[in-house]
């Protein structure tokens, strides 16, 4: 089975490359979660050891959903060289890619560094017939891109989008 990320591609960037996400790793995740809800908790009026508390609590939490509900899942560390700039979290099961996370350090952010890797995952997706699917919040850019390669909103769930993308009709 051809799976994305696993070796090197026409579309990942220069130096871009993974690996598998390890308990050293937890710092680094718990920045790129802090990273991505700092808007939301700049409405809150706690103090900073609380919001980091907070944050890591979360990060936890979410890290056991995913063992918990997605047994199998790939977690990766994007790198650029050895420096970590984000985590891809894939699970693939009969029929489908589920992309469970991709999130990249603000840095990374609008590098083209997102598009090549989902540019990665839609050639896994063409040359297995596997369809992408993936949950995202309404306003998060991450939609964007989404619509911008072609995946289809089928419906809105519990506060997410569900979108996809099937090969057989893209």
């Amino acid at each position: 089975m051809t799976q994305a990320f696993h070796s090197p591609s026409l579309f990942r960037p220069t130096g871009v490359n993974f690996r598998s996400v390890g308990p050293a790793d937890e710092p680094f995740l718990a920045g790129l979660h802090a990273s991505r809800r700092h808007d939301a908790l700049t409405q809150v009026d706690w103090p900073p050891e609380q919001k980091a508390k907070f944050l890591l609590d979360e990060l936890r939490e979410e890290e056991a959903h995913f063992a918990e509900h997605y047994p199998g899942i790939e977690r990766l560390v994007v790198e650029l060289g050895t420096l970590p700039i984000g985590r891809v979290y894939v699970q693939r099961v009969l029929g489908e890619i589920r992309l469970l996370d991709i999130a990249l350090t603000p840095r990374a952010r609008n590098c083209n560094i997102g598009t090549s890797l989902m540019r990665e995952l839609l050639n896994e997706s063409r040359a297995t017939g596997a369809r992408i699917v993936v949950h995202v919040e309404p306003e998060n850019a991450a939609k964007r891109l989404f619509a911008r390669l072609g995946f289809a909103t089928l419906e809105h769930r519990e506060g997410y989008d569900f979108m996809a993308w099937d090969p057989a009709i893209s």
